[in-house]
């Protein structure tokens, strides 16, 4: 796959993906609640950080129950993009957390088939944030639910122009 990075706006892609995926939480009665800290630029491709964060909100909406809230936020940090995605589900056992970001692994297989799950959102949402020079991890929440990060550098590699690079996903084949 050709990547072609250029400077990203993660706030305002962000607010994108949230805005095409609010009738899903609508659906569920759910409120998808959004802070963004205004000029938080990473140096990324696009489109492939669009399908992370939308693979994550997607996650956050389908396993959240029905009238909670997601709250998303955008913040720089040290140099760094962080993008937090927290919901009030049933939350990832510490056992789990690294697991989820495995291809084809799912924690409840019935629940996941009654989502249509295919259990590669998360490996693919974590190969679009490290082949952008980036992190994803997951915690428990305070009272629940689940904490994705997404963390991203920051600064002036951010706004040059963009250039195409190849690349493939781990354990990938062309």
């Amino acid at each position: 796959m050709r990547l072609s990075r250029g400077g990203v706006d993660l706030g305002q892609l962000t607010r994108d993906v949230v805005s095409s995926l609010g009738i899903l939480a609508e659906e569920r009665n759910q409120r998808l609640a959004i802070d963004v800290a205004d000029g938080v630029l990473v140096k990324a491709d696009r489109l492939v950080l669009r399908e992370a964060i939308t693979n994550v909100v997607d996650n956050a909406i389908k396993y959240s129950p029905q009238g909670s809230t997601i709250h998303i936020r955008v913040q720089s940090n040290n140099g760094r993009a962080i993008l937090t995605v927290a919901d009030e589900g049933a939350g990832i056992a510490p056992e789990h957390r690294e697991r989820i970001f495995d291809r084809f692994f799912r924690l409840d297989e019935a629940r996941s088939r009654e989502n249509g799950g295919t259990g590669l959102g998360l490996a693919i949402a974590r190969w679009a944030v490290e082949v952008n020079g980036g992190q994803i991890t997951v915690d428990s929440g305070a009272t629940g639910g689940s904490i994705f990060r997404i963390a991203l550098p920051t600064g002036d590699a951010a706004a040059t122009p963009h250039r195409e690079h190849a690349t493939q996903p781990k354990g990938g084949h062309t």
